[in-house]
């Protein structure tokens, strides 16, 4: 009983996972499902991170690129959530295809950033995703 009232509670939860994730894509905090845009989150930081015009310009490119790479994803996830098709297994994967993206795009920063800002950038995305520390590769 314990068991199908804890997957209930799951699948309960996921829509407004999706929503979450689909705000943080477009320039948002929430994104349960895959974190939120790391490179949105340090674009909001410039001033206090002192980006310099190429920096500005090379991170707006890298957002671009991973919003791209995510926006299928979350259409696919929010037809899956429409249709009430809710599968467990399919949507964790999808999220997780969410967060190798941000992971990726986060491990850019490095060729981007000098060793200062990439350490408040870190905190910044850190901070903004309390559940994620540190990146996965």
């Amino acid at each position: 009983m314990f068991r199908r009232m804890l997957v209930l509670a799951a699948l309960l939860a996921v829509p407004s996972m999706l929503s979450a994730q689909e705000r943080g894509q477009r320039g948002g905090r929430g994104g349960m499902m895959g974190g939120p845009n790391p490179i949105e989150i340090v674009i909001g930081k410039a001033a206090d991170l002192k980006l310099n015009a190429d920096q500005t310009t090379r991170l707006e490119a890298l957002n671009k690129t991973l919003v791209a790479k995510n926006q299928p994803i979350l259409e696919e996830l929010t037809k899956m959530r429409e249709s009430g098709n809710m599968d467990r297994e399919v949507m964790m994967a999808k999220a997780g295809e969410l967060r190798a993206n941000n992971d990726e795009a986060r491990g850019k920063l490095k060729d981007i950033l000098n060793a200062e800002q990439l350490a408040a950038a870190e905190k910044a995305i850190d901070e903004a995703a309390p559940g994620r520390r540190g990146r996965g590769g």
